[in-house]
Protein backbone atom coordinates (compact mmCIF):
# COMPACT_ATOMS: atom_id res chain seq x y z
CA UNK A 1 0.00 0.00 0.00
CA UNK A 2 1.62 3.27 -1.05
CA UNK A 3 1.51 5.94 0.94
CA UNK A 4 3.09 9.96 1.19
CA UNK A 5 6.35 9.34 1.29
CA UNK A 6 7.45 10.51 5.24
CA UNK A 7 10.90 11.57 6.49
CA UNK A 8 12.26 9.07 8.72
CA UNK A 9 15.08 9.69 11.17
CA UNK A 10 17.39 6.69 12.11
CA UNK A 11 16.41 5.90 16.14
CA UNK A 12 19.24 8.11 18.19
CA UNK A 13 21.23 6.42 20.42
CA UNK A 14 23.10 9.60 21.79
CA UNK A 15 22.46 10.80 25.48
CA UNK A 16 19.90 13.52 25.85
CA UNK A 17 21.54 16.83 25.89
CA UNK A 18 19.28 20.10 27.05
CA UNK A 19 18.97 22.90 24.30
CA UNK A 20 20.57 26.01 25.28
CA UNK A 21 18.70 29.15 26.05
CA UNK A 22 19.58 32.98 25.91
CA UNK A 23 19.00 34.59 29.01
CA UNK A 24 19.48 38.75 29.57
CA UNK A 25 20.49 39.34 32.99
CA UNK A 26 19.64 42.44 34.77
CA UNK A 27 22.14 44.95 35.68
CA UNK A 28 20.73 45.77 39.54
CA UNK A 29 22.39 45.00 42.45
CA UNK A 30 25.89 44.17 40.92
CA UNK A 31 27.44 44.50 44.34
CA UNK A 32 25.29 42.20 45.92
CA UNK A 33 25.57 39.71 42.95
CA UNK A 34 29.39 40.12 42.72
CA UNK A 35 29.52 38.48 46.67
CA UNK A 36 26.93 36.09 45.85
CA UNK A 37 29.38 35.11 42.72
CA UNK A 38 32.61 35.25 45.06
CA UNK A 39 30.40 32.69 47.75
CA UNK A 40 29.40 29.91 44.82
CA UNK A 41 33.01 30.16 43.68
CA UNK A 42 34.55 29.36 47.28
CA UNK A 43 31.48 26.55 47.52
CA UNK A 44 32.36 25.23 43.93
CA UNK A 45 35.99 25.01 44.68
CA UNK A 46 35.22 23.28 47.78
CA UNK A 47 33.09 20.79 46.36
CA UNK A 48 35.41 20.09 43.37
CA UNK A 49 38.75 19.85 45.77
CA UNK A 50 36.21 17.05 47.85
CA UNK A 51 35.25 15.33 44.99
CA UNK A 52 38.79 14.81 43.60
CA UNK A 53 40.18 13.71 46.97
CA UNK A 54 37.25 10.83 46.60
CA UNK A 55 38.49 9.64 43.53
CA UNK A 56 42.33 10.08 44.05
CA UNK A 57 41.68 8.11 47.61
CA UNK A 58 38.34 6.46 48.09
CA UNK A 59 37.34 4.56 51.22
CA UNK A 60 37.64 1.48 51.23
CA UNK A 61 34.42 -0.64 50.91
CA UNK A 62 31.32 -0.41 48.31
CA UNK A 63 31.83 2.60 46.08
CA UNK A 64 30.03 3.57 43.19
CA UNK A 65 32.56 3.18 40.39
CA UNK A 66 32.18 6.54 38.18
CA UNK A 67 32.77 6.36 34.07
CA UNK A 68 35.50 8.88 33.16
CA UNK A 69 35.29 11.85 30.81
CA UNK A 70 36.78 12.49 27.11
CA UNK A 71 37.16 8.69 26.43
CA UNK A 72 33.95 8.49 24.08
CA UNK A 73 30.75 8.20 23.79
CA UNK A 74 28.85 6.10 26.04
CA UNK A 75 25.51 4.81 27.84
CA UNK A 76 27.13 5.20 31.21
CA UNK A 77 24.35 7.24 33.02
CA UNK A 78 22.05 4.48 32.17
CA UNK A 79 23.97 2.13 34.33
CA UNK A 80 25.74 2.14 38.33
CA UNK A 81 28.58 -0.05 38.85
CA UNK A 82 29.12 -1.08 42.83
CA UNK A 83 31.96 -2.30 43.77
CA UNK A 84 33.74 -3.32 46.74
CA UNK A 85 37.17 -1.62 47.27
CA UNK A 86 40.21 -2.93 49.03
CA UNK A 87 39.51 -6.49 49.36
CA UNK A 88 41.95 -7.22 46.57
CA UNK A 89 45.59 -6.52 48.45
CA UNK A 90 45.56 -3.06 45.90
CA UNK A 91 45.03 0.41 47.22
CA UNK A 92 41.69 1.69 46.67
CA UNK A 93 42.48 4.56 45.17
CA UNK A 94 44.61 2.96 42.47
CA UNK A 95 42.22 -0.02 42.02
CA UNK A 96 39.68 2.94 41.86
CA UNK A 97 41.41 4.53 39.07
CA UNK A 98 42.20 1.30 37.24
CA UNK A 99 38.82 -0.16 37.34
CA UNK A 100 37.54 3.52 36.21
CA UNK A 101 39.08 3.38 33.12
CA UNK A 102 38.60 -0.28 32.43
CA UNK A 103 34.60 0.30 33.22
CA UNK A 104 34.87 3.36 30.60
CA UNK A 105 36.18 1.97 27.75
CA UNK A 106 34.10 -1.39 28.01
CA UNK A 107 31.55 0.98 28.28
CA UNK A 108 32.22 2.97 25.56
CA UNK A 109 33.35 0.37 23.11
CA UNK A 110 30.02 -1.79 23.59
CA UNK A 111 28.09 1.96 23.04
CA UNK A 112 29.84 2.79 19.78
CA UNK A 113 29.58 -0.80 18.12
CA UNK A 114 26.05 -1.21 18.59
CA UNK A 115 25.20 2.64 17.76
CA UNK A 116 22.48 2.99 14.65
CA UNK A 117 22.41 7.05 14.93
CA UNK A 118 25.67 7.64 13.78
CA UNK A 119 29.15 5.95 12.94
CA UNK A 120 32.11 6.00 14.92
CA UNK A 121 35.98 5.81 14.08
CA UNK A 122 37.92 3.01 14.65
CA UNK A 123 34.57 0.80 15.05
CA UNK A 124 32.52 -1.19 11.62
CA UNK A 125 29.06 -1.11 13.73
CA UNK A 126 25.30 -1.49 13.03
CA UNK A 127 24.80 1.91 11.73
CA UNK A 128 27.73 0.87 8.57
CA UNK A 129 25.33 -2.25 8.14
CA UNK A 130 22.27 -0.46 8.04
CA UNK A 131 23.77 2.08 5.28
CA UNK A 132 25.47 -0.56 3.38
CA UNK A 133 22.94 -3.16 3.10
CA UNK A 134 24.19 -6.07 1.09
CA UNK A 135 27.72 -5.15 1.58
CA UNK A 136 30.25 -7.65 3.46
CA UNK A 137 31.71 -6.13 6.38
CA UNK A 138 34.52 -7.24 9.26
CA UNK A 139 32.50 -5.85 12.80
CA UNK A 140 33.38 -5.14 15.98
CA UNK A 141 33.53 -8.44 18.21
CA UNK A 142 30.79 -7.17 20.61
CA UNK A 143 28.44 -6.50 17.41
CA UNK A 144 29.40 -10.04 15.72
CA UNK A 145 28.58 -12.24 19.01
CA UNK A 146 25.41 -10.46 19.50
CA UNK A 147 24.22 -10.66 16.34
CA UNK A 148 25.33 -14.43 16.37
CA UNK A 149 22.94 -14.79 19.47
CA UNK A 150 20.30 -13.74 17.84
CA UNK A 151 20.66 -15.95 14.64
CA UNK A 152 21.19 -18.83 16.87
CA UNK A 153 17.98 -17.91 19.16
CA UNK A 154 16.15 -17.59 15.37
CA UNK A 155 14.51 -14.42 16.67
CA UNK A 156 13.54 -11.77 14.04
CA UNK A 157 13.19 -9.20 17.04
CA UNK A 158 16.15 -7.44 14.99
CA UNK A 159 14.53 -6.49 12.04
CA UNK A 160 11.56 -4.50 13.56
CA UNK A 161 13.72 -1.40 13.92
CA UNK A 162 11.23 0.62 11.64
CA UNK A 163 8.39 -0.62 13.79
CA UNK A 164 10.86 0.37 16.93
CA UNK A 165 11.73 3.55 15.17
CA UNK A 166 8.21 4.95 14.83
CA UNK A 167 6.88 3.64 17.96
CA UNK A 168 9.28 4.77 20.15
CA UNK A 169 8.24 8.19 19.53
CA UNK A 170 5.41 7.71 21.59
CA UNK A 171 6.93 8.06 24.70
CA UNK A 172 8.13 11.27 24.29
CA UNK A 173 4.41 12.49 23.65
CA UNK A 174 3.62 15.03 26.47
CA UNK A 175 -0.22 14.30 25.49
CA UNK A 176 -2.85 11.57 24.62
CA UNK A 177 -3.81 13.19 21.12
CA UNK A 178 -0.04 13.18 19.90
CA UNK A 179 -0.05 9.55 21.33
CA UNK A 180 -2.12 8.56 19.43
CA UNK A 181 -0.25 9.31 16.13
CA UNK A 182 2.35 6.50 16.82
CA UNK A 183 -0.30 4.02 18.83
CA UNK A 184 -1.73 1.21 16.46
CA UNK A 185 -4.56 0.47 19.77
CA UNK A 186 -5.98 4.29 18.79
CA UNK A 187 -4.85 4.22 14.70
CA UNK A 188 -6.10 2.18 11.70
CA UNK A 189 -3.63 4.15 10.03
CA UNK A 190 -0.38 3.26 12.33
CA UNK A 191 -1.93 -0.13 12.81
CA UNK A 192 -1.84 -0.75 8.86
CA UNK A 193 1.90 0.89 8.90
CA UNK A 194 3.14 -1.27 11.29
CA UNK A 195 1.33 -4.80 9.74
CA UNK A 196 3.47 -3.71 6.23
CA UNK A 197 6.51 -3.27 8.56
CA UNK A 198 6.25 -6.33 10.42
CA UNK A 199 5.44 -8.46 6.97
CA UNK A 200 8.97 -7.43 6.39
CA UNK A 201 10.26 -7.67 9.87
CA UNK A 202 8.88 -11.80 10.01
CA UNK A 203 10.30 -12.49 6.11
CA UNK A 204 14.10 -14.07 5.67
CA UNK A 205 13.97 -13.25 2.23
CA UNK A 206 13.14 -9.85 2.59
CA UNK A 207 15.99 -8.93 5.30
CA UNK A 208 18.34 -11.16 7.26
CA UNK A 209 21.89 -11.24 8.92
CA UNK A 210 24.01 -13.16 7.11
CA UNK A 211 27.47 -14.46 9.57
CA UNK A 212 29.90 -15.12 7.10
CA UNK A 213 33.12 -16.34 9.79
CA UNK A 214 36.24 -14.30 10.89
CA UNK A 215 33.35 -11.38 11.90
CA UNK A 216 32.28 -10.59 8.74
CA UNK A 217 28.19 -9.85 8.37
CA UNK A 218 26.07 -8.79 5.94
CA UNK A 219 22.81 -7.25 5.65
CA UNK A 220 20.55 -9.06 2.90
CA UNK A 221 17.78 -6.72 1.94
CA UNK A 222 15.64 -7.55 -0.53
CA UNK A 223 15.47 -5.04 -3.52
CA UNK A 224 11.62 -4.94 -3.16
CA UNK A 225 12.08 -3.68 0.49
CA UNK A 226 15.12 -0.99 -0.74
CA UNK A 227 12.07 0.24 -2.99
CA UNK A 228 9.43 0.41 -0.15
CA UNK A 229 12.09 1.82 2.75
CA UNK A 230 13.26 4.45 0.03
CA UNK A 231 9.20 5.39 -0.95
CA UNK A 232 8.58 5.32 3.02
CA UNK A 233 11.52 6.94 4.43
CA UNK A 234 12.85 3.84 6.19
CA UNK A 235 16.72 4.11 6.61
CA UNK A 236 17.27 1.45 9.57
CA UNK A 237 16.58 -2.15 8.84
CA UNK A 238 18.25 -3.78 12.27
CA UNK A 239 17.91 -2.50 15.61
CA UNK A 240 18.38 -4.40 18.75
CA UNK A 241 16.62 -1.35 20.70
CA UNK A 242 15.68 -2.39 23.89
CA UNK A 243 18.14 -5.36 23.89
CA UNK A 244 20.95 -3.05 23.48
CA UNK A 245 21.71 -2.59 27.39
CA UNK A 246 21.79 -6.49 27.79
CA UNK A 247 24.50 -6.94 25.09
CA UNK A 248 26.43 -3.72 26.92
CA UNK A 249 25.51 -5.03 30.63
CA UNK A 250 27.60 -8.81 29.08
CA UNK A 251 30.03 -7.36 27.59
CA UNK A 252 31.05 -5.12 30.36
CA UNK A 253 30.49 -7.48 32.77
CA UNK A 254 32.49 -10.05 30.89
CA UNK A 255 35.54 -7.48 30.10
CA UNK A 256 35.77 -6.78 34.15
CA UNK A 257 35.68 -10.27 35.02
CA UNK A 258 38.14 -11.10 32.40
CA UNK A 259 40.63 -8.54 34.17
CA UNK A 260 39.83 -9.96 37.61
CA UNK A 261 37.31 -7.52 38.79
CA UNK A 262 34.80 -9.94 40.53
CA UNK A 263 33.49 -7.80 43.64
CA UNK A 264 30.69 -5.89 42.20
CA UNK A 265 27.52 -5.22 40.84
CA UNK A 266 26.27 -3.89 37.36
CA UNK A 267 22.66 -2.78 36.57
CA UNK A 268 21.14 -0.72 34.36
CA UNK A 269 18.11 1.36 34.74
CA UNK A 270 15.91 -1.29 32.46
CA UNK A 271 16.26 -4.00 33.94
CA UNK A 272 19.27 -5.60 33.24
CA UNK A 273 21.57 -6.78 36.12
CA UNK A 274 25.19 -8.74 36.39
CA UNK A 275 26.41 -10.04 39.75
CA UNK A 276 30.48 -10.25 39.30
CA UNK A 277 30.38 -11.42 42.37
CA UNK A 278 31.50 -15.50 42.83
CA UNK A 279 32.00 -15.35 47.17
CA UNK A 280 28.98 -17.62 48.82
CA UNK A 281 29.19 -15.18 52.08
CA UNK A 282 28.03 -12.03 49.77
CA UNK A 283 24.74 -10.86 49.55
CA UNK A 284 22.81 -9.30 47.06
CA UNK A 285 19.10 -8.01 46.43
CA UNK A 286 17.33 -7.78 43.74
CA UNK A 287 13.62 -5.17 43.85
CA UNK A 288 10.46 -6.88 42.40
CA UNK A 289 7.77 -3.97 41.72
CA UNK A 290 4.87 -4.76 40.63
CA UNK A 291 1.38 -1.76 40.39
CA UNK A 292 -2.06 -1.63 41.26
CA UNK A 293 -3.29 0.34 38.92
CA UNK A 294 -1.42 3.28 37.98
CA UNK A 295 0.64 3.24 41.53
CA UNK A 296 3.90 0.81 41.18
CA UNK A 297 4.99 -0.41 45.15
CA UNK A 298 7.89 -2.72 46.26
CA UNK A 299 6.29 -5.98 45.92
CA UNK A 300 9.24 -8.47 47.19
CA UNK A 301 13.02 -8.09 47.29
CA UNK A 302 14.74 -11.76 46.38
CA UNK A 303 17.92 -12.34 47.99
CA UNK A 304 20.83 -13.91 46.42
CA UNK A 305 24.56 -15.04 45.99
CA UNK A 306 27.26 -15.90 43.47
CA UNK A 307 27.43 -14.67 40.21
CA UNK A 308 23.91 -13.93 38.47
CA UNK A 309 22.42 -12.20 35.22
CA UNK A 310 19.34 -11.32 36.01
CA UNK A 311 16.80 -9.36 33.36
CA UNK A 312 13.01 -7.39 34.51
CA UNK A 313 10.27 -6.88 31.82
CA UNK A 314 7.80 -4.37 33.63
CA UNK A 315 4.77 -2.68 31.68
CA UNK A 316 5.43 0.61 34.07
CA UNK A 317 7.48 3.21 35.39
CA UNK A 318 9.13 3.35 38.63
CA UNK A 319 10.74 6.72 38.49
CA UNK A 320 11.51 9.51 35.99
CA UNK A 321 14.82 7.90 34.68
CA UNK A 322 11.98 5.03 33.24
CA UNK A 323 9.81 7.31 31.35
CA UNK A 324 11.92 7.36 28.16
CA UNK A 325 9.96 3.92 27.71
CA UNK A 326 6.49 4.06 29.19
CA UNK A 327 3.43 6.03 28.80
CA UNK A 328 0.68 6.47 30.50
CA UNK A 329 -3.15 7.50 29.59
CA UNK A 330 -5.32 9.76 31.35
CA UNK A 331 -8.04 6.57 31.08
CA UNK A 332 -5.57 4.30 32.57
CA UNK A 333 -4.13 2.29 29.98
CA UNK A 334 -0.21 1.66 29.29
CA UNK A 335 1.88 1.49 26.93
CA UNK A 336 5.73 0.45 27.23
CA UNK A 337 8.07 -0.44 24.98
CA UNK A 338 7.44 -3.98 23.76
CA UNK A 339 6.43 -5.41 20.65
CA UNK A 340 4.73 -8.65 19.67
CA UNK A 341 7.07 -9.64 16.95
CA UNK A 342 3.71 -12.03 15.52
CA UNK A 343 1.82 -8.74 14.38
CA UNK A 344 3.87 -5.81 15.20
CA UNK A 345 1.21 -4.76 17.96
CA UNK A 346 2.33 -3.05 21.54
CA UNK A 347 1.68 -5.94 24.11
CA UNK A 348 2.94 -6.58 27.83
CA UNK A 349 1.00 -10.15 29.05
CA UNK A 350 1.91 -9.20 32.61
CA UNK A 351 2.88 -6.11 34.44
CA UNK A 352 6.28 -7.62 36.01
CA UNK A 353 8.05 -10.41 34.42
CA UNK A 354 11.52 -11.69 36.02
CA UNK A 355 14.61 -13.78 34.97
CA UNK A 356 17.85 -15.42 36.62
CA UNK A 357 20.32 -17.17 35.65
CA UNK A 358 23.87 -18.03 37.14
CA UNK A 359 24.35 -19.62 33.19
CA UNK A 360 23.29 -17.37 30.95
CA UNK A 361 24.13 -13.94 30.58
CA UNK A 362 21.46 -10.69 29.86
CA UNK A 363 20.92 -11.29 26.18
CA UNK A 364 20.24 -14.65 26.51
CA UNK A 365 17.45 -14.81 29.04
CA UNK A 366 16.17 -11.43 27.27
CA UNK A 367 15.90 -13.58 24.09
CA UNK A 368 14.18 -16.21 25.90
CA UNK A 369 11.70 -13.68 28.03
CA UNK A 370 10.95 -11.84 25.39
CA UNK A 371 8.44 -13.87 23.26
CA UNK A 372 6.55 -14.63 26.31
CA UNK A 373 5.98 -11.51 27.22
CA UNK A 374 5.18 -9.24 24.62
CA UNK A 375 2.17 -11.30 24.20
CA UNK A 376 -1.41 -11.37 24.25
CA UNK A 377 -1.86 -14.16 26.61
CA UNK A 378 1.08 -14.95 29.55
CA UNK A 379 2.47 -18.63 29.07
CA UNK A 380 3.02 -19.96 32.57
CA UNK A 381 3.75 -23.71 31.98
CA UNK A 382 6.56 -22.30 29.05
CA UNK A 383 7.77 -20.00 31.70
CA UNK A 384 8.23 -23.21 34.01
CA UNK A 385 10.05 -25.01 31.09
CA UNK A 386 12.95 -22.26 30.75
CA UNK A 387 13.93 -23.67 34.10
CA UNK A 388 14.92 -26.67 31.97
CA UNK A 389 17.69 -24.14 30.25
CA UNK A 390 18.73 -22.65 33.58
CA UNK A 391 16.69 -19.92 33.48
CA UNK A 392 14.06 -19.23 36.72
CA UNK A 393 11.40 -16.83 36.24
CA UNK A 394 9.15 -14.74 38.72
CA UNK A 395 5.47 -13.05 38.17
CA UNK A 396 3.21 -11.18 39.64
CA UNK A 397 -0.36 -12.06 38.28
CA UNK A 398 -3.49 -10.58 39.81
CA UNK A 399 -1.31 -9.49 43.18
CA UNK A 400 0.01 -12.75 43.59
CA UNK A 401 3.90 -13.61 43.51
CA UNK A 402 4.71 -16.94 41.29
CA UNK A 403 7.91 -18.17 40.95
CA UNK A 404 9.51 -21.60 39.43
CA UNK A 405 12.39 -21.43 41.69
CA UNK A 406 12.09 -23.75 44.74
CA UNK A 407 15.45 -22.37 46.45
CA UNK A 408 14.77 -18.53 45.66
CA UNK A 409 14.80 -16.30 48.53
CA UNK A 410 12.16 -13.72 48.58
CA UNK A 411 11.09 -10.62 51.48
CA UNK A 412 7.59 -9.18 50.82
CA UNK A 413 6.86 -6.23 52.85
CA UNK A 414 3.45 -4.55 53.81
CA UNK A 415 2.14 -2.74 51.19
CA UNK A 416 2.85 0.10 53.68
CA UNK A 417 6.64 -0.10 54.14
Amino acid sequence: MARETRTRHLPDDRPYVRPIRKVVLSQKHLGFRFAAAVLFLLIGVTAIAFGVAQFFHPEEGWTKIETRSGLGMHAGEEFSLFYELGVSGRSSSSENRALSQLYTEAMVDSFESLSVSEHYDGHVNLFDLNERPNETLAVDGVLYDALSAFAESGSRFLYFAPVFARYNDLFSCEDDALAADFDPWRSEAVRAEYAEYTAFANDPEAVRIELLGDSRVRLFVSEAYLAYAEENGISCFADFYLARNAVIADYVADTLLDAGYDKGVLTSVDGFSRCLDARPDSEYSFNVYDRSGAEAYLAAVMRYSGQRSTVSFRDFAVDETELSSHYAYRNGEFRAAFIDLKDGMPRAALPTFVGYSETESCLGIFLKLYPLYAAERFDAPAAGALAESGVQTLWVENGALEHTDPDVRLDVPSRGE
